[in-house]
């Protein structure tokens, strides 16, 4: 999993991107995870609301999103 942190005028973007064919477990800080999801190659981005109380967002294989921290 890649992942980086941009940040622009107060806001602070979260980019995580899993290049595994399998799902892969990240470890979200605290301010992304009540974040909203602003870009996802999936459908369905439902993970981050699972991840808000877990405080651990799964991406699924070959899944990119990108979180606004909330």
């Amino acid at each position: 999993v890649y992942g980086f942190v941009r940040e622009h005028e107060g806001q602070r973007l979260l980019v995580l991107c899993n290049f595994y064919g399998e799902d892969a477990a990240v470890q979200l800080p605290a301010e992304f995870a009540a974040g909203s999801v602003l870009l996802c190659n999936y459908k369905n981005s439902s993970a981050l609301d699972a991840a808000a109380d877990a405080g651990t967002l799964t991406l699924r294989p070959y899944e990119a999103v990108a979180v606004l921290a909330g």
